[in-house]
């Protein structure tokens, strides 16, 4: 096999890996926005920044409050509220009035 088959496979291979982490990564945070009070335990105090490295980029954010909103596996909207140091304060699951 000349070297440029060689190095084709081994970006190929790479990139398979890091697609699995990456699925593996987003399994995980599904499970713990799905388990509300396993979430609370794990976020509780600390900072925003950390929240992002665990949970990844927000869905949205919130107006008026300083929170992050997040999905779980079943669509619903998990908030993530700081106090003024920027620590989790609350964590909790959206209230939306029924249509």
């Amino acid at each position: 096999m000349d070297m440029k088959k060689k190095i084709i496979l081994c970006a190929a291979v790479l990139t398979l890996f890091a697609a699995l982490i990456g699925c593996n990564k987003t399994s995980d945070t599904h499970k713990l926005l799905d388990d509300i009070g396993a979430l609370s335990d794990k976020v509780t105090g600390i900072t925003q920044n950390e929240v992002h490295e665990l949970l990844g980029s927000p869905a949205g954010k919130l107006s008026g409050f300083w929170g992050d909103m997040y999905y779980n596996s079943n669509e619903q909207a998990v908030i993530i509220y700081y106090d003024a140091n920027g620590e989790v304060e609350l964590v909790k699951m959206a209230e939306f009035p029924a249509e």
